[in-house]
């Protein structure tokens, strides 16, 4: 299933820390610095433990499961067209 995740961290080094926990996923995409789609067969709770480890008080985390038809313009890097394509 794929899901997207946004954040907010203001803190660069812990927001590096926390790109590399989605890079754990099987398979993930960035869709704007800070918004990626993550694709797992671990549910929203699971991503939630996974990653909370990097976050602190002041920073905000959304994840939620899509099912849904998308649409975008101007992706954060034709490069990740093909992955959205096939993966949202």
């Amino acid at each position: 299933m794929t899901y997207i995740v946004t954040f907010q961290i203001d803190n660069k080094v812990r927001k590096e820390e926390f790109k590399n926990k989605l890079k754990e996923f099987e398979s993930c995409c960035p869709i704007h610095e800070n918004a990626w789609a993550v694709y797992t067969k671990k549910r929203e709770f699971d991503i939630l433990e996974e990653i909370k480890d990097t976050l602190k008080s002041e920073d905000r985390l959304f994840v939620m499961k899509t099912n849904q038809q998308v649409s975008w313009l101007n992706p954060y890097g034709e490069e990740h067209v093909e992955w959205m394509m096939n993966n949202l």
